[in-house]
């Protein structure tokens, strides 16, 4: 057995200064090292992995908070959030995002400012004061909040633009500085205008779609963008921004724009900060692992009954979760045939599990007395 390639090529590259004696040292030393952290033929690493991960995880605290970027963003980082990335859950509670601009760009807090605005989603009820209703006529006042509008960057004219367009089946009947009167369309029943004066409100205006909030941090030489909510795909879009250092934690989106192998490296990300804010010490091989086995299909599947449980090729340990019933007789009726390879189908037929000492079978030959 020797050293991977990548593990000798870093140690050639650190050590190259130093004399060969020397240098068979460390390496006699780091070979040793190598040689403790190989599993053994026959080793459970997924039993372990799995026991590794989740003892700590029963001490650790339902809801623990951790601070993105300054006390005005906290996401919680206690077992809710390790339960959604274990589930593979497609709606997280907290999304945030972390936003780098590029080298010509990076140390300008004006222009760190002036992108940050364009990253915020702006709709019509933050920058409304009133909305004044009369459902029987069939008639929506709109007051703006002429300081909101200025805050956000915004041009009073652009925004009756935007309502204009996107309220189709209105007619604006009067408008003024700062406000605007629509009236339904005479086809217009009373109960589609109630429904329709709810999604008004919603109207974007500006920004990028689910980006709520947005912070602008100097962290050393450089200003760095938090958002509150996500929006990869957008984001990286704009040209100040350097997409290459663009970090979200929500998986699914990582996925989609970046690729099943950037989605693992988040899983791995994600589970490690959750364990370090908790104060527990876990081997990275065994969230590796755990990272491995929910992208091991080319997608983010989570360990549920419709997820990395439904892929699994045999009955018995598909039937060992939650729904025993229905895949015994979809089994029965398909025809399938179990070759019972895993720990779970020899527990369940009373068999010695294929891992350790039950790899292999040991017989005794007697020699024949001469």
């Amino acid at each position: 057995m020797d050293l991977p390639k990548k593990i000798k090529e870093e140690l050639e590259e650190k050590t190259k200064d130093l004399s060969e004696h020397v240098k068979e040292e460390i390496y006699k030393k780091v070979f040793e090292k190598y040689e403790k952290s190989v599993a053994d033929i026959g080793e459970p690493v997924g039993l372990v992995a799995a026991q590794s991960i989740s003892e700590p995880a029963t001490q650790m605290i339902l809801r623990s908070f951790h601070y993105i970027g300054m006390a005005e963003f906290q996401i919680s980082l206690g077992l809710p959030r390790l339960i959604e990335i274990a589930d593979a859950r497609k709606k997280i509670k907290e999304k945030y995002m972390v936003i780098y601009l590029k080298d010509e760009f990076k140390k300008d807090p004006e222009k760190a400012y002036e992108i940050a605005k364009k990253l915020r989603e702006v709709n019509l009820f933050g920058i409304a004061k009133e909305f004044q209703v009369d459902i029987f006529n069939k008639v929506i006042r709109i007051n703006f909040d002429l300081d909101a509008v200025e805050r956000f960057g915004l041009n009073i004219e652009k925004v009756k633009g935007i309502i204009k367009k996107k309220t189709k089946k209105l007619d604006i009947v009067e408008e003024g500085n700062d406000y605007i009167v629509l009236k339904g369309k005479e086809n217009m029943s009373v109960k589609e205008f109630y429904q329709y004066k709810e999604r008004i409100k919603n109207i974007q205006i500006s920004g990028i779609k689910g980006i709520k909030d947005v912070l602008v941090k100097k962290e050393g030489e450089e200003f760095v963008i938090y958002t509150y909510g996500s929006n990869l795909k957008e984001v990286i879009k704009i040209p100040e921004i350097d997409y290459r250092r663009v970090y979200t934690n929500d998986i699914y989106e990582v996925q989609e724009v970046l690729g099943i192998e950037a989605a693992r490296e988040v899983i791995v990300r994600e589970i490690s900060k959750i364990l370090e804010s908790q104060g527990l010490d876990i081997d990275i091989r065994h969230i590796l692992l755990l990272a491995d086995v929910l992208t091991w299909y080319g997608e983010y599947l989570g360990v549920t009954r419709y997820g990395l449980q439904a892929e699994k090729s045999s009955a018995l340990a598909r039937a060992a979760f939650e729904t025993p019933i229905v895949h015994f007789v979809r089994a029965a009726l398909l025809g399938e045939e179990d070759e019972l390879k895993s720990a779970i189908e020899h527990v369940m037929t009373n068999q010695p599990i294929p891992f350790g000492t039950g790899m292999f079978k040991v017989y005794y030959k007697e020699e024949e007395n001469k």
